[in-house]
């Protein structure tokens, strides 16, 4: 059983601020020694690890889309 992030925000009296989703781009980064942000920059962890990053530096993140994100695919 994992922990819902509102439990996790009771049990340690700290705000989560994003919960990364199970990637399978995460195992090739890691294989490559490339962090998934530059290797897969529009795959779903690498969007939340964004979106985290910026709630913590204070700044609105958007993410970018459906369109930009599909373009990046063909191009790779």
């Amino acid at each position: 059983h994992f922990l819902s992030p509102e439990e996790i925000e009771e049990g340690c009296g700290v705000p989560v601020l994003g919960v990364v989703p199970e990637d399978a781009a995460i195992q090739k980064s890691i294989f490559k020694s490339v962090p998934n942000v530059f290797l897969n920059p529009f795959s779903p962890s690498s969007l939340e690890f964004k979106s985290t990053a910026a709630k913590i530096l204070g700044i609105e993140y958007k993410k970018p889309n459906i369109l930009k994100r599909l373009l990046w695919r063909i191009k790779k």
